[in-house]
């Protein structure tokens, strides 16, 4: 067996794991007091506008950009730009 088939032995390994991921749409920054106030119905403002791409994250880690979509009544994600590592 070559170091190489070995390598490739050890990542396949781990290719089945799942991982958490989710859709960053937007961020801000909010005094402490301000969270602890929040209640129903009230309103946060982000930084990012309507149109802009949303961000596919991994383990805390970006990986994608792309748009929101629903697709058989959830909510999708279509990739447009793939982040290089």
């Amino acid at each position: 067996m070559s170091d190489n088939t070995a390598t490739e032995n050890d990542v396949n390994a781990f290719l089945d794991i799942e991982i958490p991921i989710s859709v960053r749409f937007g961020s801000a920054k909010r005094k402490l007091k301000d969270i602890f106030n929040l209640d129903d119905l009230a309103v946060v403002i982000f930084n990012e506008c309507p149109g802009e791409p949303v961000q596919l994250v991994a383990n805390g880690k970006l990986i994608a950009e792309g748009d929101v979509m629903i697709l058989d009544e959830c909510f999708a994600f279509r990739v447009t730009k793939v982040m290089k590592s």
